[in-house]
């Protein structure tokens, strides 16, 4: 406060009873008639005079202690003076001590917003006291005034006290507050009291002695208890443009306020919890609103003894962050003993949050809340309705702690669906002002909102797992609940609203039960980051999508538990309240494009597979159709839990597939949990192919009207084939004849069906009946044909026989034979084997009594080729024979005969290089009764194959090429 000296000083020390004063005297001289008592005396007439009386420091303001004790910096107030008006129609006053402390007859000289009442037409606002103005700092930077009525009420001579007769003691000297009233003081009565002032009040914060005021909480002070600039706003019905009315600001109230030369006591205290102001949004249309002056500081108690803190409390109104609950924060502050000493300190006592608001709906605010979507939480009871008393030593904002760990807030929620949610969550306490300004704190690289932001520790609230429907209006009872391990909070700004600021979840940790339960894994998948949104709004009605940062949530479905036909690895990418698990492009989808699968499947496409074999990627064709998405779909009913994975995705031809009009793929599992305990659970898979051919290398081609595929628990697999057609081709189509025996419907119901975990085989043969008419006759004859759907990544095959190599077909006509088998396997990647043998030969037999002779012919070859292992070479056998003998023998007693055995075999193993070998054999046998003579004569050879077609030198010697030269010269 500016000080300075009026035209007369004076000054008072009085020993006895520490009575220590300034007096500066204002248009008042002091004059010395002769022979008179001297007097002050006005210096212009028709001029205003003061006394003022400067008073020492009444305040020492010190940092106040949490945990420990030490030295504590303090700091002084600075003077306060106590300005009086002399009556006007008083020319001029004794000048004694009696006089100077005769305050009674003149009026408090005070600052215009201290004034009782609203003062008329003038609304003063806060300003520094003038010289001649009325200006006690207590407490530090604080400046009071009671009212112009106001009086002080003391003693003009030393009180001293006798005690026990014995010592007498001199009080204090000290002036107590009162009501000025017929030229005396009434002490019972106290007049208003308003902080008229704050030392930098108009300037940044400066203060960092760490009391319990700060420049902030003064100024509020000052503009709440003497800021009559300020209005209340009234709007409503019959006010289109509003209404201004004065703001009246309610003073302090103080029980006592004394002053003296080693400081002041006071017991004062003041009351701002005016009602909050709606927001822009928030106005009722059928009532008037006030709209009063705000701050966040609405309570203060100050209780000084001598110029020091003996009790302050501070309440400070906000919000609880990011959930938006209105609270209050109090702050008090004793003064104690240290215990074991006798040192005082002043301590905080008292720290702790009350919430005001235990209920917010958010429902309410789904107009402005731009991402009301992603806030599944709809409505947060907050239970703990006062926190225990918290550590630290806010200045504003903060985040409250206790047992040094952030404080968790026991909160209790209900979600789109009712459903109630537990969270124990850390908040922050936000000041209504910084409230306003979040944008702007965040900008700044500390700060509690700042470190919330950034620490996951904070905002990310464990759930444990528990049920949340993510999503409004599901198509059935919890089909968007989910199990969600962890949410992740972040903030709207919401200016518009009385609570500048609206919750939504940033991302939620969730598992996928459907996808758990139908792949069968014996551990959940590990949770999966997603952000929330709004299904009303995106393709699909999607209402969670992966982030780029989750861990992929693939669908590795066994194809046994996908219709046997498919291994469909999915890249699922979102989550729809209409389709399940989704797989991502689906915005693609809906704005007309095509939607490529290469997007359907993501990084699993290369492993998906139909039959086993056929890259799913290549027979997918363009998805442009909502119904061609996979869907993974969660229900909940009274019955118990379904999870349905359904796909019918589009085909195209590619490899080894080819397609008929009307070609169509529909897979669909369905995993039934029913209630109670002891119920086992029931899986149902289904799998149809339509129309469809596969081509076997160009060699087959098996076309099938419907491959269907059917499993349930407690129950025969099912893999009906129907209307299978065999057509061989290129070099084996004159086996077609043969392959028209096979009927259209053979694997419908199998003889012959094994299920392994790596696939289905179904074989069928059907046997023809033995023949003979006249010198013709055919046995043995079988047909069999069997087909290999795999479950892992192996391709379709498919076998093809006649007879075989145990059991040949036999054919005779007349004296003329033969036999032979033929057996063929192929896979979708080509040939994987082929065998097969022919045999024919004649015999002719002549008996004439004595004489009988017989002569035969056989000859035959064998083939066979087998696919070598991956990076091995192929296996090519290849035999051919010829036999030729004859015998004489004469009256049983003599003989002779003779036998021709020649072989040629191809060897693609003989080493060191394939050969072509043969062998021949010459057998001659004599018998003469007993006796029986045999002699054989064997030869062999072999040549090798050459790995290379013979060079020009090999064929052409010197003289050759030389007489070739000679012909040209």
């Amino acid at each position: 406060m500016t000080g300075q000296t009026g035209d007369f000083h004076a000054s008072v020390l009085r020993a006895d009873d520490l009575l220590a004063l300034t007096f500066d005297c204002f248009n008042l001289r002091l004059d010395r008639p002769r022979g008179q008592p001297p007097r002050l005396s006005r210096v212009t007439a028709g001029q205003p005079a003061f006394v003022v009386v400067g008073l020492a420091p009444q305040h020492v303001a010190e940092r106040f202690m949490i945990d420990r004790f030490g030295r504590t910096p303090s700091l002084m107030a600075n003077r306060s003076r106590l300005a009086f008006r002399v009556t006007d129609d008083v020319d001029s006053l004794p000048f004694s001590l009696e006089a100077l402390l005769d305050w009674a007859p003149h009026r408090l000289s005070v600052t215009a917003n201290a004034a009782a009442r609203l003062p008329g037409a003038e609304r003063p606002g806060p300003a520094e006291p003038a010289p001649t103005q009325t200006a006690i700092e207590l407490p530090y930077r604080l400046v009071l005034s009671p009212d112009a009525g106001a009086g002080w009420a003391h003693a003009v001579d030393a009180v001293v006290h006798d005690i026990a007769g014995q010592l007498e003691v001199a009080e204090l000297w000290h002036t107590r507050l009162g009501v000025r009233q017929d030229g005396r003081v009434d002490e019972s009565r106290m007049p208003a009291v308003r902080a008229v002032w704050a030392r930098n009040l108009f300037e940044p914060p400066s203060d960092t002695l760490g009391s319990p005021l700060d420049d902030a909480i003064r100024s509020s002070i000052v503009m709440l208890s003497s800021d009559f600039t300020q209005t209340i706003t009234r709007l409503g019905p019959g006010l289109p443009q509003g209404e201004e009315i004065p703001y009246d600001p309610p003073p302090l109230h103080a029980t006592h306020l004394v002053l003296s030369a080693l400081g002041g006591w006071t017991d004062i205290r003041g009351e701002w919890d005016f009602p909050a102001p709606p927001g822009a949004g928030e106005f009722p249309l059928d009532q008037v609103v006030e709209i009063w002056p705000s701050s966040s500081f609405i309570g203060w108690r100050h209780i000084v003894a001598q110029g020091r803190d003996q009790y302050v409390r501070v309440v400070q109104r906000g919000f609880l962050y990011p959930l938006g609950h209105r609270a209050v924060l109090e702050s008090v502050f004793e003064r104690k003993l240290v215990p074991g000493t006798e040192t005082e300190f002043l301590w905080q006592t008292v720290l702790k949050i009350a919430v005001r608001e235990p209920v917010r709906d958010y429902g309410q605010f789904s107009a402005s809340h731009a991402n009301n979507a992603k806030l599944p939480l709809r409505r947060a009871r907050i239970e703990n309705m006062v926190t225990p008393n918290l550590e630290g030593q806010p200045e504003a904002s903060f985040i409250p702690k206790f047992q040094g760990e952030p404080f968790r807030f026991h909160v209790v929620g209900e979600d789109w669906e009712g459903q109630r949610i537990d969270l124990q969550m850390p908040l922050v306490f936000v000041t209504e002002e910084d409230a306003r300004q979040i944008p702007v704190l965040l900008d700044t690289f500390r700060g509690p909102l700042v470190e919330y932001r950034e620490s996951d520790s904070l905002r990310t609230v464990d759930l444990g797992g528990q049920a949340v429907a993510l999503a409004p209006h599901p198509p059935a009872p919890l089909a968007t609940s989910l199990p969600v391990q962890r949410f992740t909070f972040t903030h709207q700004d919401t200016l518009g609203l009385a609570t500048p600021f609206l919750p939504y979840i940033q991302q939620a940790e969730v598992r996928v039960p459907s996808i758990d339960r139908l792949v069968g894994a014996h551990a959940p998948l590990p949770p999966t980051q997603v952000e929330l949104l709004d299904p009303e709004q995106t393709a699909g009605q999607v209402f969670a999508r992966l982030l780029p940062t989750s861990s992929p949530l693939d669908l590795n479905l066994p194809a046994e538990r996908a219709g046997g036909l498919v291994r469909p690895n999915l890249s699922i990418q979102g989550l729809s309240r209409s389709l399940g698990a989704v797989p991502g492009g689906l915005d693609q989808l809906l704005a007309g494009r095509k939607l490529d699968p290469a997007v359907l499947f993501s990084q699993a496409l290369g492993n998906a597979t139909l039959l086993g074999g056929i890259m799913l990627k290549d027979v997918i064709g363009e998805i442009g159709d909502l119904t061609q998405l996979p869907g993974l779909t969660h229900t909940e009913g009274p019955n118990g839990i379904d999870v349905t994975f359904e796909w019918k995705p589009p085909l195209k031809e590619a490899g080894p597939l080819k397609l008929e009009p009307g070609a169509a793929l529909t897979l669909r599992t369905n995993l039934h949990l029913p209630v109670g305990s002891g119920a086992k659970p029931r899986l149902t898979v289904d799998g149809l192919l339509t129309r469809f051919a596969l081509d076997f290398a160009g060699i087959a081609r098996v076309g099938i009207d419907s491959l269907r595929f059917h499993a349930e628990d407690g129950k025969k697999l099912d893999v009906d084939p129907r209307g299978m057609r065999l057509e061989l081709r290129n070099e084996l189509s004159f086996l077609n004849a043969l392959a028209s025996i096979l009927p259209a419907n053979g694997f419908s119901d199998p003889p012959a069906l094994r299920v392994t975990p790596e696939g289905v085989t179904a074989d069928y043969s059907i046997g023809v009946p033995s023949a003979g008419i006249g010198i013709f006759s055919l046995e043995n004859v079988a047909v069999s044909a069997g087909i290999v759907l795999p479950f892992v990544n192996r391709p379709t095959a498919m076998r093809l026989a006649f007879s075989d190599r145990a059991h040949p077909f036999l054919v005779t006509v007349s004296a003329i034979g033969g036999a032979g088998f033929f057996a063929l396997e192929v896979d979708t990647g080509g040939i994987r084997r082929i065998e097969g043998s022919i045999e024919i030969g004649a015999n002719l037999t002549v008996d004439l009594g004595i004489v009988a002779a017989n002569v035969h012919v056989m000859a035959g070859f064998y083939f066979g080729f087998r696919k070598g292992p991956p990076g091995g070479k192929d296996e090519i056998d290849f035999s051919a024979y010829l036999r030729i003998g004859g015998a004489v023998e004469v009256l049983g007693i003599a003989g002779i005969s003779i036998e021709i055995y020649l072989t040629m075999t191809y060897a693609p193993q003989h080493r060191p290089r394939p050969a072509i070998g043969g062998r021949a054999a010459v057998v001659v046998a004599v018998h003469l009764l007993m006796f029986t003579k045999s002699m054989t004569l064997t030869t062999e050879r072999w040549f090798d194959v050459p790995a290379l077609d013979p060079s020009f030198e090999d064929l052409t010697d010197a003289d050759d090429w030389e007489t070739y030269c000679r012909a040209f010269a």
